[in-house]
């Protein structure tokens, strides 16, 4: 299993190899960076990777900046001694988010869901492929009722599906919100899920509204919506690791 390690502290990246040592020693560490200039030219020689350690805050920038020039398809676990790049974590490729200084339990479960990941999506590699090669039958745009008068809607402007009063509802990101006439669990059948989630049983969220998520009391998650939709938005504790997941895509 090859691992690559992007930390500019030598006692913080001694501290995970040892961590790996003990509780992954099947790893194999093939690359060690302190940089963003470095995990570039690493990046670039096309070594295999398995899984990628970066700390957040390098000697010549934030590790963000790799992911912006360079086309980084490999898991990431960050590790930081901040919280405050959470979110923006999640929109790359990252799989779990530790806080410095590391403790071997948190690498632990980090660790064993990565294992968890790979399982799952080599199980669902057939069906994938499959699916590759079968038409999208993915809705393109809804047609919604406002005023008495209806108007189709391209699925690229719609923000989240919700129902209220046992009525559904979609928002466009100008605001603007249009009566459905299907229920959420036939809309949700057909949206692409690489670009709609259900969040709770009330919503169905495109991962572009998104704007912050905040951990409440025990595990659950607050959603922030881009536009605000006029309810909280809470994803469960059962739900959450796959949603920051999805949100990370």
């Amino acid at each position: 299993m090859n691992v690559l390690i992007v930390e500019d502290e030598l006692p913080a990246r001694n501290l995970l190899k040892a961590g790996l040592a003990q509780v992954w020693p099947q790893a194999t560490i093939v690359g060690e960076c302190s940089s963003v200039a470095e995990t570039l030219a690493f990046l670039q020689s096309k070594t295999p990777i398995d899984l990628a350690f970066f700390d957040i805050r390098l000697s010549d920038g934030l590790s963000f900046d790799i992911f912006r020039q360079y086309p980084v398809n490999i898991p990431v676990i960050f590790l930081s001694a901040y919280d405050q790049y959470l979110l923006e974590a999640f929109h790359t490729n990252s799989i779990d988010y530790l806080l410095k200084p590391l403790k071997i339990e948190h690498l632990r479960a980090a660790l064993a869901k990565y294992e968890h990941l790979k399982s799952h999506f080599l199980q669902k590699l057939p069906q994938l492929l499959q699916d590759l090669q079968t038409p999208s039958q993915h809705k393109t745009r809804f047609l919604g009722e406002k005023g008495g008068d209806y108007y189709p809607i391209d699925i690229a402007n719609i923000a989240y599906f919700f129902s209220e009063y046992k009525l559904s509802f979609m928002m466009t990101f100008e605001g603007t919100r249009y009566l459905l006439e299907k229920s959420l669990v036939a809309l949700e059948a057909e949206l692409d899920p690489a670009q709609f989630r259900r969040a709770n049983r009330q919503v169905i969220v495109s991962t572009r509204a998104v704007k912050r998520i905040s951990s409440v009391s025990k595990s659950k998650l607050l959603l922030e919506l881009q536009p605000n939709p006029p309810f909280e938005v809470v994803v469960s504790q059962e739900g959450a690791a796959g949603f920051k997941v999805w949100v990370g895509g």
